[in-house]
């Protein structure tokens, strides 16, 4: 597969009414590379891939049953980790982390602005 530039550069080429031929000589790839890319505008494409399964997939109900008890409050992922591991977990923090960060609630942030008066 071509990266981004090398894709665009062929349409480029391609629209300015530069042979096949000419754009395989000046890109230095297939003719058949050309044709694809000049054809399927979906050709640069990547495909949505299947979720992989991870050690963490068996306690998610688990972990989401300890979000919601603990609501309104948060409990740290080490917490949590120490807690599947009674379980049976195997797996690291950081699966465990970057599960908990779709459910974290983040705050805004208010900024107090303090005016400093001189007598």
């Amino acid at each position: 597969m071509l990266t981004q530039e090398q894709a665009v550069e062929i349409k480029v080429l391609a629209r300015r009414g530069t042979s096949v031929r000419e754009i395989v000589r000046q890109m230095g790839v297939s003719r058949n590379t050309v044709r694809r890319y000049v054809r399927d505008q979906q050709a640069s494409r990547y495909k949505e891939r299947m979720p992989r399964a991870t050690k963490l997939d068996r306690f998610k109900e688990y972990v989401q049953g300890r979000i919601e008890a603990a609501r309104p409050h948060w409990i740290p992922a080490t917490v949590l980790l120490r807690e599947l591991r009674d379980e049976g977990y195997e797996g690291g923090i950081s699966q465990l982390k970057a599960y908990l960060a779709q459910y974290k609630l983040t705050l805004p942030r208010f900024h107090v602005h303090q005016e400093v008066v001189n007598f």
